[in-house]
């Protein structure tokens, strides 16, 4: 009788290890459980002892659920339709080199998917170092460059469509966030914004990921851009109010000109590269002193986590909740600072 008992028990825990929906870590662990819910920017599992575990959205590649027909709202969790409807797709990072017009990033965009790329590094474009979002001091004639309206050596995207035709260019920059569509479905490339690129060199460091977005109602769609709002934000503040409200998973896109002093020393809107000081304190410690960020209020006075914006951003602000838009800049200590960004949005 005691064999068969543990005989059964074994079978038990195989046969719930066998239907469990799984985690991917990115650092490569494989977590196993029963996916119950997205709370507090978490996925929670439960696991086969009856422990619920969270694992932050930031550690998580991919969650590949077992069964994909089950019905989320039935389990009585408080957690986002639209996130439960999520996988991972892609997950990629590449080098973009200055010296390369267009680089083919290996990507088949599909319908009903959400793609992220966010880009690092510097650039030489001629003797001159560009960011991602490029050089805006008017001293070139941009006029050939395949978006003229945007910044020298910018990242910059495209689509070529199955039957050989390509999309327009779109700027990339620093971040970007993009729905892909029923007519945008094709091979992504990234590029430069040069119309001479030989005596560029060095490259950015592109990341890359896609998440399928399907069966969730169309109302938590992004919406579609339709204010334009221009305002001032004084170096000296470190948040200011836009009078912005947003809806549930706003699309904006911000602009940011102009420069600041950050004591004796000039920042531009994405920030003073290669600061030395100690950023364990600023609002957004892995992004440069003085660049300009922002944070959504929402009517329960809790705050978003800061998300940057530097120079340009065109961003879906991926959240169930309304709130108010704040602008700031990243520094903790702002006694000392001089003078404003002017920063258009729209929404």
């Amino acid at each position: 009788m005691r064999k068969i008992f543990v005989f059964l028990t074994m079978l038990l825990v195989f046969a719930c290890v066998v239907i469990a929906d799984t985690i991917y870590l990115r650092d490569g662990s494989i977590i196993k459980g029963t996916f119950i819910g997205f709370e507090n920017g978490s996925f929670i599992i439960e696991t086969s002892l009856g422990d619920h575990d969270s694992y932050p959205v930031r550690y998580v590649s991919r969650v590949v659920p077992d069964r994909p027909d089950i019905d989320p709202d039935t389990r009585g969790t408080r957690y986002s339709r639209r996130d439960s409807y999520r996988s991972m797709i892609i997950d990629k990072t590449i080098d973009i080199p200055a010296k390369q017009a267009w680089t083919d990033t290996g990507i088949d965009l599909e319908r009903s998917v959400e793609l992220k790329i966010t880009t690092e590094g510097l650039i030489k474009i001629g003797e001159r170092s560009a960011q991602p979002n490029g050089i805006h001091d008017n001293k070139d004639d941009r006029s050939r460059c395949p978006m003229p309206e945007e910044g020298l050596g910018a990242l910059i995207g495209k689509v070529q469509y199955r039957n050989g035709r390509e999309s327009e260019y779109f700027f990339i920059g620093s971040s970007k966030t993009m729905g892909i569509e029923e007519d945008q479905i094709g091979r992504l490339y990234i590029g430069i914004n040069d119309s001479y690129i030989r005596d560029n060199s060095g490259s950015f460091r592109v990341s890359i990921s896609a998440e399928r977005i399907s069966g969730y109602p169309s109302e938590t769609s992004p919406k579609r851009i339709q204010h334009e709002k221009t305002i001032e934000v004084d170096a000296r503040e470190p948040w200011t109010d836009t009078g912005i409200e947003l809806e549930r998973n706003a699309r904006i896109d911000v602009i940011t000109e102009g420069w600041i002093k950050i004591g004796e020393r000039s920042a531009g809107p994405d920030g003073i590269y290669g600061n030395k000081a100690d950023t364990s304190r600023y609002p957004m410690p892995d992004k440069s002193l003085g660049a300009v960020i922002a944070k959504v209020q929402y009517r329960n006075d809790q705050y978003s986590d800061c998300f940057f914006i530097g120079s340009r951003v065109q961003t879906i602000i991926n959240t169930d909740k309304t709130g108010r838009l704040y602008i700031g800049i990243n520094d903790d200590y702002l006694p000392d600072n001089r003078g404003s960004y002017r920063v258009t949005i729209r929404w």
